[in-house]
């Protein structure tokens, strides 16, 4: 694992680009797990940029997203397909066939997960894993205690849901049940990137990184990565006990 840790949100969001855009240009039609996670959305403008500017293509590129709600149609404006087609997609030079997200409106969400994780396979497994560190320890939805050797499924999402996400506050419910793709999955991926910005990721960081493998942090399992890339600010950094290891060996 290696721990890069930068001055400020905007750094991480460069670094972030610079990280994707040099693997599209190496591997023009690379297969991109990305993550819907409002923390992280704002990090994809620099991908837009590039695209427009003619520096990148990302026209042979495939993505494929982390997770999605059950019970949401992708035309609803509380979903992640469209958040992500709002924020990055439809802003790229992308093959709309070259995108692969979860229905959350699907009948049987057990069977579009399972389907989901077939399309994976067959495009030959994530090249370039790119995920969130929740507020909890989870990436995607893999809230914690999910099962380490987990695949694509539905998940219960935590009672707090509501407020913790604050696109649900001006609204009467919110889902239950989330469609993600599993933590076996993400370590599946030939890279990763685990992104925390912000005081909020703080602790929970620090025992990601520094703590137990342990299905109750479950972002901790990218210990065991063998190319996990970990990009934070410096005010997540606030509770690494290795921080000055980790600035020397940048």
């Amino acid at each position: 694992m290696k721990v890069t840790i930068l001055p400020s949100e905007k750094t991480v969001c460069c670094k972030l680009t610079e990280i994707i855009v040099s693997a599209v240009r190496e591997k023009p039609d690379l297969v991109i797990g990305f993550s819907p996670a409002s923390e992280i959305l704002p990090c994809y403008a620099g991908l837009i940029e590039c695209c427009h500017k003619k520096e990148v293509s990302f026209h042979q590129s495939r993505f494929f997203a982390t997770d999605e709600f059950v019970g949401l149609d992708p035309e609803n404006p509380l979903s992640n397909s469209f958040r992500l087609w709002s924020h990055l997609l439809s802003h790229l030079d992308i093959q709309l066939e070259n995108v692969y997200l979860l229905n959350g409106a699907a009948l049987n969400p057990t069977i579009e997960c399972a389907e989901y994780e077939r399309k994976i396979e067959q495009a030959g497994g994530v090249d370039l894993g790119i995920v969130s560190l929740g507020i909890r320890g989870d990436v995607g939805r893999n809230e914690p205690s999910s099962s380490l050797g987990s695949r694509c499924r539905v998940k219960t999402l935590a009672p707090d849901e509501a407020t913790r996400n604050g696109r649900f506050l001006s609204h009467g419910s919110h889902p239950k049940f989330s469609m993600t793709v599993g933590v076996a999955t993400l370590m599946a991926a030939k890279s990763v990137v685990l992104v925390a910005i912000g005081t909020g990721r703080a602790m929970i960081l620090s025992k990601a990184l520094e703590g137990p493998l342990t299905s109750a942090v479950t972002a901790s399992v990218f210990q065991r990565h063998p190319k996990c890339t970990v990009l934070l600010d410096e005010t997540a950094s606030t509770f690494l006990k290795r921080k000055d290891y980790y600035k020397s060996s940048a």
